[in-house]
């Protein structure tokens, strides 16, 4: 049975990329993610992208916290992992 946001690393591990594609509103994130996360979504809204490695630095987290967080974001959906990069998805309007 595979469990959802599981993730056993071995080897060493490429550099991955988180990228934004659309706008957020961190305020209505507030209640799930972590003030971390919630200012790496600011701060890939500016940049369009963030590193795990980006991340580590910007909040003195080890590599595993850092890549954990951004994979918090993907299973929230907020994120998109395309290949060896993660989008922001942003909110879609219903269509009626």
């Amino acid at each position: 049975m595979k469990k959802k946001g599981f993730i056993k690393a071995t080897g060493r591990v490429e550099e991955v990329s988180f990228e934004l594609t659309a706008s957020v509103e961190p305020s209505l994130m507030k209640f799930f993610l972590n003030e971390r996360q919630i200012d790496s979504l600011k701060e890939m809204k500016n940049k369009k992208s963030i590193t795990p490695q980006m991340y580590m630095k910007m909040f003195n987290v080890s590599y595993e916290q850092s890549l954990k967080e951004l994979l918090e974001l993907a299973d929230e959906g907020l994120i998109n992992k395309a290949e060896n990069v993660f989008r922001f998805l942003g909110e879609e309007e219903e269509e009626e």
